[in-house]
């Protein structure tokens, strides 16, 4: 149970923070690969909503954290 509250902090932390750095940093990357980062976000928000599934939670914060690496490489050259 503690495990499954956890990931769903950590999920509902980097759905916040992935969509802050979206508002800032979206501009800088192409749309098609902003579109796939809103997808997994949302993707992400709806298993938070309806699963109590600690591995499907954890897989969908993955899928996110892969579909936002571009848009962390943008957000680090722009503190360069």
């Amino acid at each position: 149970k503690l495990e499954l509250v956890q990931a769903k902090n950590q999920a509902e932390a980097l759905v916040h923070s992935v969509r802050k750095s979206l508002t800032e940093y979206g501009d800088k990357i192409d749309a098609a690969e902003k579109a796939k980062i809103e997808a997994a976000a949302k993707d992400l928000e709806e298993t938070l909503k309806s699963s109590e599934d600690k591995d499907a939670i954890e897989a969908k914060s993955n899928a996110l954290m892969t579909a936002s690496q571009k848009l962390g490489e943008k957000m680090y050259e722009g503190m360069q």
